[in-house]
């Protein structure tokens, strides 16, 4: 079960579930690969825990959903 961010709040930012772990995913990799964060601060030490946290703050957001 995912305690945070919340999934209603990913849902919110993606349009759906599906939308938000593929996002995710995608930048979990970036961010294993090294790429830099894009906040200052986060509350998870996963890659996957940071990205869905990109997601939430609006760092991150689908093709056409700006």
């Amino acid at each position: 079960m995912l305690a945070y961010p919340d999934m209603n709040d990913l849902v919110d930012r993606c349009g759906s579930a599906f939308t938000a772990i593929i996002i995710a995913a995608k930048r979990a990799r970036k961010l294993n690969d090294g790429e830099e964060g894009v906040l200052d601060e986060y509350r998870g030490s996963k890659d996957v825990s940071r990205a869905l946290e990109e997601i939430v703050a609006g760092k991150l957001l689908p093709v056409g959903k700006e």
